[in-house]
């Protein structure tokens, strides 16, 4: 008896400190299986503690009872253990075996049949869960090979041991035995399940660690953190891409020795100094980091203290969002936002220059052409012809400052046509030679199958004049000068500067010099109207502007690329033109100062171009009637219309404006031409400074031979 009871206090120690191993780490860990193999170990102890009180006093209905019942609880614990750890569903009908056998151990317990009846069904119960969870330990893969076989050999043996326990207790020694046997196999199964929990952990661990590396190297963002020394001791695919090298081979080395012998800026390990120190995360607004092919690239950093895992040493770990789209197209903005305010400026001053345009260009007409007409009345030798050919030089050069004012701003009215830019460099090549003196080169490169474009060739001539003037003065010491023309396929990355063109077929016009070049200062302003880099008194400041807006008036684009001390090139690209007509054939020129006997119809609103226009037409033989607004020229035009050949007038004047005279008179006689004649015509005949089709124009201010011409041109038209 007392070897019993003895065995039976080892059996139940064991037990117990099982139990409350397995309990503590169910509340540590909160497992569900580690939960319910606790529950087993209690009620173990719970069986046990019967099983030395049973031995100790007289048995009795009730401690029989729960002794046998702990037994059916236990393998119940048993197998919902198996089947947590193994994800598996208990199946329905244990349960319902569980009853009979409850059953029998009460009737059992209070009749007191033989041990052998009143345990065998229980411990068969619980024989077969630890048979049934060796088979489940045996098939899992979630572990290692050896741990696998030992689990199940253990499992099976403790299920054999409670199979035969019945059996073996029937005396003292089967008693001694049984309990011996089963407190060392109790060791081993409580040993076991605690090492395939640690493997379960360390698995775990294991898939966590390969699932947070892999979402880590999904982030397109770099992540990464370094020692004191700048080492990489964790980084993502992200990093390893930027540096153009296997993730493996970041660890352990610097972001210098990936671009090309680069030292690593100093300020980066400072910053990761003072951080450490704070011991708080700190954002970095930007950071400048090289790639392997040496491209820049800037950064928005977070970074915090780090200690990676089984280290003590001290690093910094950082979250590193790529920001160089985002500056790139802050600097794209940036263009933009100036291109937006050059060109509010030119529409500003396009604006006060189109308000002063009109009247000034009624002065000039007024100069110019009673100027011309006195000089036409005397003799070279008189005396007041210096002066008046110092007025029409005057004159000339104040029709020249209107013209560019409104060519900049694009308010000048222009006759596009097709116009060949070869024609137009053989037209200007004698000039341009004697322009730029004889200390520059000059080089022309013409594209022998130049494509033709739609322009007003005057404004062509006047872009490409300016633009030599221009190279011509970035060469005080003398020089090159390289005038090319090309066809050119533009496509999307060429038209990057320019939002509003379209890819397609472009004729290219460049002025390349070698001479001083313009630094960023200056680029950012060479097209504003009146900035000039020239001393005062030698330069107006309207080049540029006027090669600018004449060129986007003519639907061209412009473009440059410049250095300091490396010269200046200027692209101009105009869209192919579609039509086939002979773009080279130019309108004679006619020598003498054509006459004429018709009659015409003169309407003007200004006092002094009407007297100086009635000269010019009296002069060349015309008859004419004359009117000083729209609505007194319809009126003489209803009187006389059947005798009217030609109806010259000005755009803009009061009560009614020239395009409406002309659309009412020319309704009621249309045998009657018409001429309009203006300094600024606001959009009336024409869109955007662009004439419309089959309208006949001459802009003020004129000359009287100018008149002339235009007059006969217009009249045997």
């Amino acid at each position: 008896m007392e070897m019993v009871t003895q065995a039976i206090l080892v059996s139940w120690t064991t037990t117990l400190i099982a139990a409350l191993i397995y309990c503590y780490l169910y509340f540590v860990y909160r497992e569900r299986f580690i939960g319910f193999f606790a529950a087993f170990w209690v009620l173990y102890t719970v069986k046990l503690a019967f099983d030395l009180t049973i031995e100790l006093t007289a048995p009795n209905f009730f401690f029989l009872a729960i002794n046998h019942l702990s037994v059916i609880f236990m393998g119940y614990a048993a197998l919902e253990t198996i089947n947590a750890y193994a994800r598996l569903k208990t199946w329905r009908p244990v349960y319902y075996f569980a009853f009979p056998m409850v059953v029998w151990i009460l009737f059992t317990s209070r009749y007191h049949p033989t041990v052998t009846l009143l345990t065998w069904p229980a411990y068969l119960y619980c024989a077969g869960i630890f048979l049934y969870t060796s088979v489940i330990f045996f098939r899992q893969k979630d572990y290692s090979a050896f741990l696998k076989p030992v689990t199940a050999v253990v499992f099976f043996t403790w299920g054999g041991v409670q199979l035969a326990y019945p059996f073996i207790r029937s005396d003292m020694t089967g008693s001694v035995f049984g309990y011996s046997a089963a407190s060392v196999i109790k060791l081993f199964v409580a040993l076991s399940v605690l090492l395939v929990y640690f493997e379960k952990i360390r698995k775990d661990l294991t898939d966590s660690d390969t699932r947070l590396r892999q979402i880590i190297n999904l982030v397109p963002h770099h992540i990464y953190a370094k020692d004191l020394q700048g080492k990489f001791i964790l980084a993502n695919e992200a990093v390893a891409r930027t540096f153009d090298v296997p993730l493996a081979e970041l660890t352990g080395k610097t972001e210098a020795e990936f671009r090309r012998g680069e030292i690593e800026p100093k300020t980066l390990r400072q910053d990761d100094h003072e951080i450490l120190q704070s011991g708080k995360a700190e954002a970095v607004a930007e950071e400048v980091v090289l790639d392997a092919k040496g491209k820049t690239h800037y950064f928005q950093t977070t970074k915090i203290p780090y200690t990676a895992l089984n280290s003590d040493q001290p690093a910094v770990l950082s979250v590193a969002i790529d920001i160089t789209d985002r500056k790139q197209a802050e600097k794209e903005n940036a263009r933009l936002q100036d291109q937006l305010q050059q060109a509010q400026k030119l529409e500003a001053v396009g604006q006060l220059a189109g308000g002063i345009a009109h009247d000034f260009n009624n002065l000039l007409t007024g100069i110019a052409g009673n100027v011309e007409l006195s000089l036409m009345e005397i003799e070279p030798e008189h005396p007041l012809a210096p002066a008046l050919l110092d007025i029409k030089h005057a004159s000339e050069r104040a029709e020249a400052l209107t013209r560019q004012l409104l060519a900049f701003s694009r308010k000048q009215l222009i006759q596009p046509r097709l116009v060949n830019l070869n024609q137009i460099l053989d037209n200007l090549a004698k000039m341009l030679g004697r322009v730029i003196g004889e200390n520059i080169e000059l080089k022309m490169i013409r594209e022998p199958k130049l494509q033709a474009i739609k322009a007003d060739p005057s404004q062509l001539e006047q872009v490409l004049l300016n633009l030599v003037i221009n190279a011509r003065d970035a060469m005080p010491e003398g020089g090159r000068l390289i005038i090319e023309t090309a066809n050119r396929r533009l496509n999307g990355q060429h038209l990057k500067n320019f939002p509003q063109a379209r890819p397609g077929n472009y004729v290219q016009l460049s002025v390349t010099d070698n001479g001083i070049g313009m630094d960023e200062a200056v680029q950012k302003h060479i097209f504003e109207p009146f900035f000039t880099t020239k001393p005062k008194g030698k330069g107006t400041g309207l080049g540029l502007s006027t090669v600018y807006g004449a060129t986007r008036q003519n639907g061209g684009l412009i473009d440059f690329v410049s250095a300091p001390g490396k010269g200046t090139t200027f692209f101009l690209y105009f869209p192919q033109a579609d039509e086939t007509e002979d773009p080279l054939a130019m309108p004679p020129v006619k020598k003498n100062l054509p006459t004429g006997t018709e009659t015409i119809l003169l309407a003007e609103d200004d006092p002094l171009v009407l007297d100086m226009t009635l000269k010019i037409i009296k002069h060349l033989g015309y008859r004419v009637h004359y009117a000083r607004n729209g609505a007194e020229a319809l009126a003489l035009g209803e009187k006389y219309g059947s005798s009217i050949q030609l109806l010259m007038t000005d755009v803009i004047m009061p009560l009614m404006n020239g395009k409406e005279l002309a659309e009412r008179l020319t309704k009621a006689f249309p045998h009657i031409k018409v001429l309009f004649t203006s300094g600024y015509t606001d959009d009336v005949i024409g869109h955007h400074g662009i004439l419309e089709d089959g309208i006949n124009f001459l802009p003020k201010p004129f000359t009287p031979r100018l008149l002339a011409q235009k007059l006969r041109e217009e009249l045997d038209s």
